[in-house]
């Protein structure tokens, strides 16, 4: 069944407290209903780079049931900062940003919908443009303009890669990198990228 309420929208920003008065307002700027066909329409006033979705269950004023499916996007000055959001990667209610400074930012999710910055990680020196979560919230992978792999650890207290990876033959800017479970070395971590060449890499971490 379709709800007949708009979706309401939740900009994720350093600072979660937002006044009611503002929310009601982002949401109006933001929000509109499509009645043709049933289609759900956003109208954003900032430009848009990346989607994603959070499949994690909100409890969001003026709903009825638990939110299960949610659109998170990514664009220019969506942080209140003079960066990009190049890329957003979700995993339940964990968001990870590649801005476009190079550093990677993760949100937490809280129920209610709030966000919460829970670290900030930063090696790369040119803009990312791909990040993946490897099978759980706790390691991310990202890919940048760089040419490099980053693999970290969500977990550590430290804001430095657990291992950065680069194909040998070229030094290219990676376009995307995601982590394969099948890897066909035993107690090995499989991810693939490819590269702004056209050349499609594969490692064995």
């Amino acid at each position: 069944s379709t709800n007949s309420s708009p979706p309401q929208s939740h900009e994720i920003s350093p600072s979660s407290s937002l006044s009611s008065s503002r929310s009601k307002k982002q949401t109006s700027q933001y929000n509109t209903q499509d009645t043709n066909n049933n289609r759900l329409s956003y109208y954003c006033d900032k430009e848009i780079i990346s989607l994603s979705q959070l499949n994690c269950s909100l409890l969001i004023g003026g709903y009825s049931g638990d939110l299960q499916h949610h659109v998170v996007i990514g664009g220019k000055n969506y942080l209140r900062l003079l960066i990009n959001v190049n890329t957003i990667k979700t995993f339940a209610d964990t968001i990870a940003t590649g801005l476009s400074n190079g550093v990677v930012s993760i949100y937490k999710i809280s129920p209610n919908g709030q966000s919460k910055v829970t670290g900030k990680y930063s090696d790369h020196n040119r803009t990312i443009n791909s990040l993946d979560f490897i099978e759980s919230e706790n390691q991310l992978l990202s890919g940048s303009q760089d040419g490099t792999i980053k693999l970290w650890d969500l977990r550590s207290s430290s804001t430095k890669p657990v291992m950065t990876v680069q194909a040998n033959l070229h030094s290219d800017p990676i376009r995307a990198c995601q982590y394969s479970p099948h890897s066909a070395v035993r107690n090995k971590i499989c991810v693939l990228s490819v590269h702004d060449s056209g050349a499609l890499c594969k490692f064995d971490l």
